[in-house]
């Protein structure tokens, strides 16, 4: 339904029109991705405990939210639990797999940028992973 209205919100303020078959794969991607998420989810039974890093190692978790607006984020944390930054962007897309990917490179771009000498990546998309 959100794809459908973010459609007639392109026509009527962007005077943007989408052809016919484009929408329709679009539309049918955007299903099959939330598809799989809902069917991921359910297989889960219990949530993860945050795993401690190895000593004078840093992890970053990192995430995507898809609302009307998409929002990427990524936290370091030492050993001990301890947060040391946080980030946050919004992302132009509503594609799942796609702000997962984007907060992937946000997590790696912090890490570079930060200079940490030892991190451990935590993300829970299987098609973002290294």
């Amino acid at each position: 339904m959100y794809f459908i209205w973010q459609m007639r919100n392109d026509i009527v303020h962007n005077q943007t029109v989408l052809p016919l078959q484009k929408a329709k794969e679009q539309l049918n991607l955007s299903y099959q991705e939330n598809l799989k998420a809902w069917e991921m989810k359910s297989t889960y039974q219990i949530i993860q405990p945050w795993e401690h890093p190895e000593p004078h190692n840093v992890s970053i978790s990192f995430n995507a939210t898809i609302r009307t607006s998409s929002w990427i984020s990524a936290i370091s944390r030492i050993s001990q639990g301890n947060v040391l930054e946080i980030w946050a962007e919004e992302i132009d897309t509503t594609i799942p797999i796609v702000a997962k990917a984007f907060a992937t490179k946000l997590a790696i771009n912090r890490a570079k940028h930060s200079q940490f000498p030892n991190v451990t990546f935590e993300g829970d998309s299987p098609k973002c992973h290294f």
